[in-house]
């Protein structure tokens, strides 16, 4: 059983983040998963979270069927 974020389980969400990177083909996801990365690390600064929001939105694009 493979847990997800939004399952109602507890799993660490930084572990998900962190296997995103594997999950995903198109360079432009990948890189967008390494950025979701470091903009989830403590000391970001406020801008940040566009730029997270971003990556969220090129990943999902790249999951999406």
């Amino acid at each position: 059983l493979q847990e997800r974020p939004g399952s109602g389980n507890r799993a660490d969400w930084r572990e998900w983040v962190e296997r995103l990177s594997q999950n995903v083909r198109s360079p432009r996801a990948r890189e967008a998963a390494a950025a979701l990365q470091s903009l989830t690390r403590p000391g970001q600064p406020p801008e940040g979270v566009l730029r997270a929001a971003n990556a969220v939105e090129d990943v999902w694009e790249e999951l999406r069927p």
